[in-house]
């Protein structure tokens, strides 16, 4: 049981934060920690409104206002800024393909040189031509970019979600918050870590946010959970615009002949597949899965309103594990023996 000193408010779980006012009960040493602090540091400022969808992303991004804005984004979740980090990513893969294309020039047309000639085939009308051949190609990667975020977006939450009820029984903490009433399920049950709660006294029975009148939820989904979990991915949008950059400013530019023989073409731009900046795109992917554990432990810590070491130390381990097995044993890395892909290839 904790009472907020402020206000007078109870609450039956281990809240670190008053339900009721904002005020802060009990702090973390982690709050204290340089650099770690300013980021994990609860806020102290009274909330009044909401921000617009946009702010938020932009808030999150930043480390200094990422704690804010998840208050914000928990006190008023949205569904609008969930879908924007989604297309703005999907977005960003697009331009990844337009930014490999500028580099690339087509010196010859099926063995024709296309300079010092009268006529050429991508000159006049033939430039829609390869207008809309460019365009083809940016919308199959950006189509590709929504199924991709969208995927890993419901993969990393499953991730993540796993490893805060290992670390902090947080769905079981959100069935008492939001009176969920979860189906029977041993498994669903100790993945919740429901029992664990009740085991410490807590029973389920009492909602702190329970309104009168208003019907129990059924699912874990329908508090928002899913919804300020997206939000933690917005600095994916950052390493993707840095990457969209680098590719169009350091990526080298090479000739190449124009054929309809797509594994021609392929095989022509080797040059620009074995770049050393696929090195340094992949160790920026790193970074940002490093990061995004960071701005998810704020995100669960918010909504759950518990421990962030904990939640933070958990998702850093999951983190480690998504970078390892999904970039690091990529062949642009040169893992070496550790290297899955090649080991498979016989190499």
């Amino acid at each position: 049981m904790a009472r907020c000193n402020r206000c007078g408010h109870e609450s039956d779980l281990d809240v670190y934060t008053c339900d009721n006012c904002d005020y802060i009960i009990k702090s973390e040493p982690i709050e204290t920690i340089p650099v770690l602090g300013s980021f994990f540091k609860r806020p102290t400022t009274k909330w009044f409104e909401p921000d617009n969808h946009f702010k938020r992303i932009i808030k999150v991004i930043n480390p200094l206002t990422s704690s804010l804005a998840f208050r914000d984004i928990n006190k008023k979740k949205d569904k609008k800024g969930p879908r924007w980090i989604t297309f703005l990513n999907g977005l960003l893969i697009g331009l990844w393909a337009v930014a490999v294309g500028v580099h690339v020039n087509i010196a010859t047309y099926n063995g024709v040189p296309l300079t010092g000639i009268s006529f050429n085939p991508f000159s006049i009308g033939t430039k829609w031509v390869a207008f809309l051949n460019s365009f083809a190609v940016f919308l199959a990667f950006f189509i590709f970019g929504l199924l991709y975020y969208n995927i890993l977006f419901y993969l990393y939450n499953y991730a993540f979600s796993i490893s805060a009820n290992f670390s902090t029984q947080l769905d079981g903490i959100l069935a008492i918050r939001y009176n969920v009433q979860l189906k029977k399920s041993k498994s669903r049950d100790f993945m919740s870590g429901k029992s664990r709660l009740q085991k410490k006294g807590i029973e389920t029975g009492f909602s702190v946010e329970k309104v009168a009148g208003k019907k129990p939820l059924k699912k874990i989904s329908q508090t928002g959970k899913s919804k300020i979990m997206i939000y933690a991915y917005s600095p994916l949008i950052a390493i993707n615009l840095l990457s969209f950059l680098l590719l169009l400013i350091a990526l080298p530019s090479i000739d190449v002949a124009g054929t309809t023989n797509f594994g021609s073409m392929i095989t022509d731009m080797e040059e620009i597949w074995n770049s050393k900046l696929w090195l340094i795109l992949d160790l920026l992917q790193v970074i940002g899965i490093l990061w995004v554990a960071g701005t998810v432990a704020l995100a669960l810590r918010e909504i759950g309103n518990t421990n962030t070491t904990r939640l933070f130390i958990g998702n850093l381990i999951v983190a480690a594990i998504i970078a390892f097995t999904t970039i690091l044993l990529r062949p642009t890395t040169g893992a070496g023996s550790w290297n899955i892909l090649d080991r498979l290839g016989g190499g």
